[in-house]
C-alpha cells in the first residue's frame, strides 16, 4: 500500500535532503488543496435541491449578459482627471 501512494519510508525520509522533504511536503499540501477545491466546486452543484440553484441566478446572468454585450464607454483623458462619456 506504501508503494501505491508513493510515500517514503522512514529510513528513505531520514536520508532525504531538506530541499526534498519540503519538495514532497509541498507537493502533498498543494495536491490537498488541489482537491479540496474541486470537492467543494462540485458538492453543491450535485447536492442542489433545486435544478435551478444549479446555474447563476437570473438577475446575476442578466446583469453579466448585458456588460458583456454593452458598448464600451469613451474615455478620455484631461488636465483634471479622466473624463468618462456615455
Amino acid at each position: 500500500m506504501r508503494n501505491w501512494l508513493l510515500i517514503p519510508t522512514k529510513e528513505q525520509w531520514n536520508k532525504w535532503s531538506l530541499p526534498s522533504k519540503l519538495t514532497f511536503a509541498g507537493t502533498f499540501v498543494g495536491v490537498l488543496s488541489l482537491l479540496l477545491t474541486v470537492l467543494f466546486f462540485v458538492l453543491p452543484l450535485i447536492f442542489a435541491s433545486d435544478p435551478t440553484e444549479k446555474r447563476l441566478d437570473g438577475a446575476l446572468l442578466a446583469a453579466i449578459e448585458d456588460a458583456i454585450h454593452q458598448e464600451p464607454a469613451l474615455v478620455t483623458q484631461t488636465n483634471g482627471g479622466i473624463e468618462i462619456e456615455g
